[in-house]
């Protein structure tokens, strides 16, 4: 397995939970090649089972082509599985609103 991937970030300006601006999201998404793509379908369940255990809930949930988008419930970290028919499969994850350094930028 290969995992081809790339970061990016992005103002939280307007945060959904209340908090205060200046804040970012963090992206990460991989491509992962080297799989089997007729294992597509067992990729998925095993994400599912996954985050059924680890405190995820499911936000979106499509097939053909298949995708899956998880929220975890306490922190709103947020992971995603995106497949296409050219069989390729496409991991995805991003923060919530986070400090870039953990906490706010001193006042200068």
């Amino acid at each position: 397995m290969v995992l081809r991937g790339q970061s990016k970030e992005a103002p939280c300006d307007d945060p959904s939970d209340n908090g205060a601006k200046g804040r970012l999201v963090a992206d990460r998404g991989y491509q992962i090649t080297g799989l089997a793509a007729t294992g597509i379908s067992e990729y998925f369940s095993a994400l599912r089972s996954w985050a059924q255990n680890n405190n995820y809930q499911v936000l979106q949930e499509k097939q053909n082509p298949q995708y899956l988008w998880l929220e975890k419930r306490d922190d709103g970290f947020r992971l995603a599985l995106d497949s296409n028919e050219s069989g390729e499969l496409y991991l995805n994850g991003s923060t919530p609103c986070v400090w870039r350094n953990g906490t706010p930028e001193p006042a200068g």
